[in-house]
């Protein structure tokens, strides 16, 4: 559009809308704003969320011209769910192993006409995410889901990108969601070897049992853990209170190794119809495992398994592939000029029209008998 800047912002959903939110500048013949205002056009997807059924405008009104804005096409991954599926079965991902201490460089080649390009960057790991948060996950009770913050820096053009893609187990069925970084054109997942690695089989934890009394502070493995007393009242996901239940959890506090601040763990020791039991807890962040195996009144004191797995220091798995920019629309952006004097037209003459048959009316002869 002559005279002004134009800007894609972004976009979000409502139901089955997507609003996309651009952005307008006039500008004078020096290029300073004169105004801004943003036009909301938008693209109705069907009831299954599946495909694109129609697109809807959106106006700026002004006294002497009318602003028309329309979505004239997107991405077809953008606006078919089958063909984003097939789109991301054709990525050729690249597998990466980084460590949470140390980054590393992905080369990245990429055709360009009659050669090719090669990109570098710098990926790392920033940190392990188990509440990880992703634009088309929905949380459900029993979820188990890590995610990872990534940094990846382009070393040509200096700047540093983040993304934070995720696996998520339901049931017996795994899921990946990956992000696409779109200013440099690569798409990351995880790899589904890091559930293992981070939710390791209870029968691959080798615990070691902690005997405490109340106040006692034992080290493990670089860390300190305090038994501060039990828990009368304990409350666990696995755990279901039923009559006659008798259950206490140990309050156990972790410090030391690295911990900015002191962790909390409340592994629950139950007995059942004379049967003991016991629920463990986890640190998910450390990869600690903590298990309240018994009691023994007349010494007044607890034995706690404890176990590690130390991912920390271990190759993370990441993959990575060249996927093309998907953050862009067509859009159809017309004025139109003295639009106002039209309908001011249309509507006299419309008032015309009923004035003059509403005279006509009144000069009808009246019938008598």
């Amino acid at each position: 559009m002559s005279g002004y800047r134009v800007t894609y912002q972004g976009d979000e959903f409502e139901a089955n809308n997507r609003i996309y939110t651009i952005q307008f500048e006039k500008l004078d013949t020096s290029g300073r704003v004169l105004k801004t205002f943003q036009l909301r056009p938008t693209a109705l997807y069907d009831n299954e969320m599946q495909k694109v059924a129609a697109y809807n405008p959106s106006t700026r009104h002004y006294l002497h011209e009318d602003i028309f804005t329309h979505i004239a096409s997107i991405p077809v991954v953008e606006a078919d769910v089958m063909e984003a599926r097939k789109e991301e079965e054709s990525l050729k991902y690249r597998m990466l192993a980084v460590s949470l201490a140390e980054p590393r460089t992905y080369y990245d080649t990429i055709p360009v006409r009659d050669t090719s390009l090669v990109r570098e960057f710098e990926v790392r790991i920033e940190d392990l995410l188990f509440e990880p948060s992703h634009p088309s996950y929905v949380a459900e009770e029993g979820d188990l889901s890590v995610g990872a913050r990534i940094s990846v820096k382009d070393l040509k053009r200096d700047t540093t990108y983040f993304a934070e893609p995720m696996l998520l187990v339901r049931g017996a069925m795994l899921y990946s969601f990956p992000v696409h970084v779109q200013p440099i054109a690569l798409k990351l997942r995880l790899k589904e070897d890091l559930v293992s690695l981070v939710f390791p089989l209870e029968e691959e934890l080798a615990y070691e049992e902690l005997t405490f009394r109340t106040g006692d502070r034992l080290p493990w493995n670089n860390y300190e853990i305090l038994f501060k007393g039990f828990n009368k009242s304990p409350e666990s996901p696995d755990f279901k209170p039923e009559k006659d239940d008798v259950a206490v959890s140990a309050m156990l506090e972790v410090t030391g190794n690295g911990l900015d601040s002191a962790m909390a763990a409340e592994p629950i020791f139950l007995i059942r119809g004379n049967q003991p039991f016991n629920f463990k807890d986890e640190i998910r962040s450390e990869g600690l495992h903590f298990r309240f195996t018994s009691i023994d009144p007349v010494t007044e004191s607890v034995v706690i398994g404890v176990a590690g797995k130390n991912f920390k220091d271990a190759p993370l798995p990441v993959e990575i592939a060249y996927a093309p920019r998907t953050d862009f629309i067509v859009l159809e952006a017309i004025i139109f000029p003295g639009i106002n004097l039209f309908w001011f037209g249309s509507i006299l003459l419309l008032g015309g029209m009923l004035l003059s048959m509403w005279n006509r009316l009144q000069q009808r002869p009246v019938k008598t008998t």
